[in-house]
């Protein structure tokens, strides 16, 4: 066999085992109604709006750590 026509069954077959690893990941994702579903844990963030709420409110009590 000559070597430019290994070399270049060689680059078809890792073409075609990226092709097959895209594919496989492409189906294993969660459809549309799967992804609405999840629910993802609560956290301990706190939202902004509350920090702000809760910053004027120490402040209008005499200041942070009062």
């Amino acid at each position: 066999m000559r070597p430019s026509l290994r070399k270049a069954l060689a680059l078809v077959g890792v073409a075609l085992i990226l092709f097959a690893l895209a594919a496989l990941s492409y189906a294993a994702r969660p459809t549309r109604s799967q992804r609405e579903q999840f629910q993802p844990a609560p956290t301990l963030f706190v939202p902004p709006e509350s920090f702000l709420e809760w910053q004027r409110w120490s402040v209008g009590a005499g200041g942070a750590g009062t």
